[in-house]
């Protein structure tokens, strides 16, 4: 068993704290807290292997998915399955705080397009 104590981590530090996976677990999903600052993006990318799962704590954020702009208010769940292009964008004046889920653990499964 593992407890950690997300609040005694400094949130300017990080856009996201991993807080378990396989490098201090037996754990092979990879979670954590995500903090999107105002007018900071996380771009363009997919997963071949891996699934994505976010749940809005504070804050919106615009999901970019199929060429659609989606708004995830506090409350809201995603699922992101392997192979679709998605990401996302923080256009409000105030950080987006959001749950990170991800499995299987695969820090190099992260793909990003050609530019365009």
């Amino acid at each position: 068993m593992i407890i950690i104590d997300e609040k005694k981590m400094n949130e300017k530090e990080y856009t996201t704290r991993w807080l378990i996976g396989p490098w201090n677990s037996q754990s092979k999903i990879d979670f954590g807290i995500a903090f999107i600052q105002p007018n900071q993006q996380v771009k363009k990318h997919w997963h071949e292997i891996v699934e994505e799962i976010f749940y809005i704590i504070e804050g919106e954020v615009v999901l970019l998915v199929i060429n659609k702009e989606i708004i995830l208010k506090q409350g809201y769940i995603v699922y992101i399955p392997p192979k679709e292009i998605h990401a996302l964008y923080n256009r409000s004046n105030k950080m987006v705080k959001l749950v990170a889920v991800k499995a299987p653990s695969i820090p190099s499964d992260k793909k990003y397009p050609e530019p365009e």
